[in-house]
């Protein structure tokens, strides 16, 4: 029994290039698998703060709400910040809306827009 094992002195080229081929085979899915995860998951993020800023727009012209203003929403389990600034110039309002995922420093999402102040006298 303990000649079986005495005349091998390793793995041949050929074992190792099918072992390499093996390991690749499984691998490359599975990292393809990690990053549809992490794109899903931005995307989702995405899709959330549009929405969140989309109706914060809406309610800021709809109610003529021509202020400063810092909000907070749940959704999913997730904070969100939405962040409204105002411009008055001139009769002009430009709004600006953000939209931040937790206590991130960059907005995930920004909207602007120009209306008319219908408050505004010459």
């Amino acid at each position: 029994m303990a000649k079986l094992f005495t005349d091998e002195k390793g793995h041949s080229l050929i074992e190792t290039l099918i072992a390499l081929a093996i390991l690749i085979a499984v691998l490359v899915p599975l990292s393809q698998l990690f990053v549809r995860l992490i794109l899903n998951e931005t995307s989702r993020d995405l899709m959330i703060a549009s929405q969140i800023a989309r109706g914060e727009m809406e309610r800021t012209i709809a109610r003529q709400e021509y202020s400063h203003a810092n909000t907070t929403i749940s959704v999913n389990n997730k904070s969100w910040k939405c962040v409204r600034d105002i411009e008055n110039n001139k009769g002009l309002v430009k709004i600006s809306i953000s939209v931040f995922k937790g206590d991130e420093p960059d907005a995930i999402v920004q909207l602007k827009t120009l209306r008319l102040n219908p408050h505004f006298e010459n």
